[in-house]
């Protein structure tokens, strides 16, 4: 009888480690599942609708919380799909992160009003009829047991700047264009008359659900970046190549278009581009050659940082300059052309993109300047 008492213990004890490691490891399945949908609804917060006057609010919010159970429908906690349900927003919460001036503690206040933060629930509970069935249940009187994930996603664009870490380079190309025309050169676009004015044309569109560039307008105004070969027609030029560790090198250039900017690339920036700080008289050049368009060719309809310019100061004849760059935006190459006399046309439209590179200000007051209209960091916040 001793034996088999302890037999029974030793299968009991057993059962209850090999259940706990299987609840252990549906727990963590499902807490990835809750943070892949929160960080998918973030992203779906900070897109191109932010720049459109005609996007329902209620479409893009139903958009961010399908794209929350869509992502999380794709990973599987102990071989079952995970299910948010979206009814009465019962899994996928809304709303923005606020101080609250009492305690100091930061809380989510739930609302439909640009809405900045996300929370998802992800759960397998016998109220869902889906909790997670042990092995042992006949063993431990324990046949199923509830098992719940709380995640966190917001997105903040108090942006000062961007920096890469290891695996992870900044989404960027090594292009600053022209801020402003102070001179006013006829056909020149610049950002501030073109985007911000906006002046350029709405002719082209993006689709992000086929990654093609439509031509039809998308309520998104555009402005063509030139580059002129020939010496007298360098003033024209709104656009040029930074040195940020290529040494304008096609080969570096060209893999810091595919890939953005490394570590290794930001070392003489002490790691780190902060506009208005270190990014005053950078080195840049003012040639585009055949290799470098077949590579932003390629790059048609990505999303990528770029960096302005206000101040220009011509070095040489053989296209070197410095340039004063006060502003990250982010652009969407839509078209790159060539004419028989060498001049390089490349059509691009602002963009709205989520990065975790991206350094935030710890200063949250929400003055002009401070809030980047393109570039947002998504991270999770809980």
């Amino acid at each position: 009888m001793i034996f088999v008492v302890s037999l029974f213990a030793v299968i009991a004890a057993v059962a209850l480690a090999l259940d706990y490691a299987w609840l252990k490891t549906a727990n963590d399945e499902l807490r990835v599942a809750a943070e892949a949908g929160a960080l998918a609804a973030g992203r779906t917060l900070a897109n191109d609708d932010l720049l459109k006057s005609d996007v329902s609010p209620e479409k893009r919010l139903l958009k961010a919380r399908l794209s929350a159970r869509q992502v999380a429908s794709e990973n599987i906690v102990a071989g079952h799909r995970v299910d948010l349900n979206l009814n009465n927003n019962e899994d996928v919460r809304l709303g923005r992160l606020v101080n609250d001036d009492e305690t100091g503690e930061t809380k989510f206040i739930e609302t439909d009003l640009m809405p900045t933060s996300v929370v998802v629930l992800a759960r397998r509970t016998r109220a869902r009829n889906n909790p997670i069935a042990l092995f042992f249940g006949g063993v431990t009187s324990h046949g199923v047991a509830d098992i719940s994930s709380l995640a966190e996603a917001t997105i903040d664009n108090h942006i000062i700047g961007v920096r890469p870490y290891r695996g992870v380079p900044v989404p960027a190309f090594p292009l600053a264009i022209s801020k402003s025309n102070p001179e006013g050169i006829v056909g020149k676009d610049c950002w501030d008359d073109m985007i911000q004015g906006p002046s350029g044309n709405d002719l082209y569109g993006y689709d992000s659900d086929t990654a093609l560039v439509l031509k039809n307008g998308d309520g998104i105004p555009e402005m063509t970046l030139r580059y002129f070969p020939k010496q007298e027609d360098v003033k024209k030029n709104n656009v040029c190549i930074l040195d940020l560790g290529n040494g304008f090198r096609t080969n570096h250039i060209n893999k810091q278009i595919r890939s953005g900017w490394k570590a290794e690339d930001l070392k003489s920036y002490n790691g780190e581009l902060r506009p208005g700080i270190n990014t005053e008289s950078m080195k840049g050049i003012m040639k585009l050659n055949g290799s470098i368009l077949a590579e932003l060719k390629r790059m048609i309809g990505q999303c990528r940082i770029v960096l302005l310019y206000n101040k220009i100061e011509i070095q040489d004849t053989h296209g070197l300059v410095k340039v004063d760059c006060p502003q990250l935006v982010a652009i969407r190459v839509l078209d790159v052309l060539q004419t028989q006399d060498g001049v390089v046309e490349i059509l691009v439209q602002p963009g709205v993109m989520t990065t975790k590179t991206a350094i935030l200000s710890e200063r949250k007051v929400e003055t002009v300047g401070l809030l980047n209209d393109y570039i947002y960091k998504l991270h999770l916040t809980h």
